[in-house]
């Protein structure tokens, strides 16, 4: 946990330092960029969510690479935030944990309104009643801790005597413990802790093994106009965590916390400066509503976990580890506005790579359960190199350039069964669920009459190769070679150039129809087309290796209203195509990466309307997209209504990529 320990050495200086001034480096904004702070973009995201049980689901908030989510009140809501959800343990903790009470002279007080409301990165709740007012402001202030920060003001002419108080309710009975003033609850896999400011002031109670009180041990004198704050903390250690400098940060920071709440909305607002554009403001809500999907998903190391990555998905149960071509695709996004986690991205799928250079389907905090059943397609170079070109940060790059040769070079050794330079999708157990894991798209209609071969030891194939894989290849090749370059390594740079060069000519010679314009699989053996049409098809546009007349052909299908260009655009099968399914996962719905892809690969070939028509239409037409809605894995291509998992990721990082090369 080294990584933990130098934040939260950093974040404990910050504490002590004498110079709030040190926070507000990134605090200025010019006139024109006064828009793109956090305060403007209220209730982006529907967060409110009150959960009956441990299993109930929500659309999570979490910050700064924590493994728990918080939610705002919605039905009888109080003065705090719901959950948290623990991350890998597949439940929520209790419906609340810290909810903030005051009892005014004598008797618990009722508010008027209580109004929940969200912004990037903070929730705050409102309460409003006739003599006072509640402003609960609740924020993460490391990866292991959220704070609340309650701000109370006498709002009446009259004298008031208050004792603040807190409470919380765990779901099922947990052994809770008070050390040191603080409240400790065992969890399955780890421990949650809070601790209150002036902890020593109140009075701790279980009131029963589901629900505790902390009350103040006296009334104090509440005068007309002055404002009372009063905070608390929660933080919760995943995978058996020693974590001692996460619970020390924790009631440190409780002593000031309003100066991590300006760090808070410095960093928010910073992050906002960098994923926001002034020429297209039209559409501010698309990056701002993927940046705030991308940190809740955001995870730091724990267990056998060494770099920080993303989750697919904190809302849904089983996504609790790291995916590798999510990974890739996230890293693309990431180096945006975050280019440390954006190269950690990378390099955590890497930490797991065998000895024979194949890089796990995904990994997990306990890497027993790591999937090596498969991996996924190879889009790896892809990412260094648009980290590279972000950053210049060579030392990264030629850390990371002899692991992408040798994963390179293990689709050549594992996944080309007829060895004739053109791979295919596989497994090491010679399932064939495995193998369509493999590829990505799990049910696609292409591989519906698939058969699996025999390779070699723990290495099968698919009996056909794949268009969409062996165009990433082509791709991987010329990216090495220019990669290979940099780091001086010109010999073995021209052998690269060579290979992707005679591999570009056999794929057009080998997976290009020219009856009907379009790329696809191919069987082995025979040779024959398989003649589905899927976003695979366009793959060796966004590769740039197709011809002009090829992408022209292409496009026309790409573009045509009856085929992909529906409502929300270019669909994973062809809506003429009798197997096709608007809510089939892989067989009709829309994936916004495969949706990326078609829309850059216009944009590559010269092609920037259309690609420019096509991105507004996914703007304007994504169900939830443009309102409150959370950003999902796939949505149905007629209506654009939202389906499986959100706040989902890739599509996050692929709508903040779109938006970046909007009429670029």
């Amino acid at each position: 946990m080294k990584v933990n320990r130098l934040y939260y050495k950093l974040y404990s200086y910050l504490l002590i330092s004498i110079s709030i001034g040190f926070f507000l480096i990134n605090k200025t904004v010019n006139a024109q960029e006064s828009q793109y702070v956090r305060d403007n973009y209220p209730n982006l995201i529907d967060y409110k969510f009150t959960p009956l049980n441990a299993k109930d689901k929500s659309i999570p908030f979490a910050d700064l690479g924590a493994w728990h989510s918080i939610n705002l009140p919605d039905s009888d809501p109080q003065l705090g935030v719901n959950g948290p959800y623990l991350l890998g343990e597949f439940r929520l903790a209790g419906p609340y944990l810290t909810a903030f009470a005051p009892e005014i002279d004598g008797e618990m007080h009722h508010f008027d309104q209580i109004i929940p409301t969200s912004f990037p990165g903070m929730l705050r709740i409102d309460g409003i009643s006739e003599s006072v007012e509640a402003v609960v402001e609740v924020f993460y202030i490391s990866d292991r801790t959220h704070l609340s920060l309650v701000k109370l003001k006498n709002k009446s002419a009259s004298q008031l005597s208050i004792k603040p108080n807190w409470y919380g309710k765990v779901f099922a009975p947990f052994e809770m413990n008070t050390q040191e003033q603080s409240l400790t609850i065992p969890t399955n896999k780890g421990l949650l802790q809070i601790d209150f400011q002036q902890a020593e002031l109140f009075n701790i109670e279980l009131v029963n093994d589901t629900f505790y009180s902390a009350v103040f041990n006296k009334a104090i004198t509440f005068e007309p106009g002055e404002t009372l704050t009063y905070s608390a903390a929660v933080t919760y250690l995943p995978y058996g965590e020693k974590n001692a400098e996460a619970l020390d940060f924790a009631r440190s920071a409780l002593q000031n916390p309003y100066v991590l709440l300006q760090a808070n909305e410095n960093r928010w607002n910073n992050y906002l400066q960098k994923i926001t554009r002034t020429d297209v403001a039209t559409y501010d809500y698309v990056p701002v509503k993927a940046l705030q999907t991308l940190i809740t998903n955001w995870k730091t190391p724990t267990g056998d976990l060494v770099h920080q990555g993303l989750v697919p998905s904190m809302a849904v149960s089983y996504f609790y580890g790291f995916w590798s071509w999510d990974s890739w695709k996230h890293a693309v996004a990431l180096v945006n506005f975050d280019s440390q986690l954006a190269k950690d991205q990378i390099i955590t799928m890497f930490d797991f790579q065998d000895e024979n250079g194949m890089v796990a389907d995904c990994v997990y905090p306990d890497a027993t359960e790591n999937n090596w059943r498969d991996t996924k397609p190879p889009l790896a170079s892809w990412a260094v190199d648009e980290v590279f070109e972000a950053t210049g940060d060579t030392t990264f790059m030629l850390a990371m350039l002899p692991k992408l040769v040798k994963y390179h070079n293990w689709w050549y050794d594992f996944r080309d069964h007829d060895h004739n330079g053109l791979c295919e999708f596989g497994s090491t157990d010679g399932t064939l669920i495995a193998a369509k894991w493999e590829s990505g798209m799990d049910n696609a209609v292409r591989f519906d009459d698939t058969k699996m071969l025999f390779n070699t030891e723990n290495a099968w194939s698919m009996d056909q190769e794949s268009i969409d894989l062996n165009a990433y290849l082509y791709l991987e090749k010329v990216l090495l070679a220019k990669l290979l370059r940099v780091a001086g390594k010109n010999e073995q740079a021209l052998l690269y150039d060579k290979a992707a060069d005679e591999l570009k000519n056999q794929i057009n010679t080998h997976f290009y129809d020219k009856k009907t314009g379009f790329y696809y699989d191919r069987k082995i053996g025979s040779g024959e087309l398989i003649k589905i049409a899927g976003p695979e098809g366009w793959t060796p546009l966004w590769c740039q290796l197709a011809s002009p007349k090829q992408v022209e052909e292409v496009s026309v299908t790409m573009l045509n209203t009856n085929r992909f260009n529906t409502f929300v655009p270019l669909p994973t099968l062809d809506v003429s195509h009798p197997k096709y399914t608007y809510n089939g996962y892989w067989r009709g719905t829309v994936w916004l990466d495969q949706v990326y892809f078609g829309i850059s690969a216009l944009r590559k070939n010269g092609k920037q309307q259309e690609a420019d028509q096509l991105t507004r239409k996914v703007f304007e037409n994504l169900g939830g997209l443009s309102g409150d809605g959370a950003i999902y894995e796939n949505y149905d291509p007629h209506s654009g209504e939202a389906l499986e998992a959100p706040n989902f990721s890739w599509s996050a990082a692929h709508l903040l990529m779109m938006y970046l090369e909007l009429e670029k």
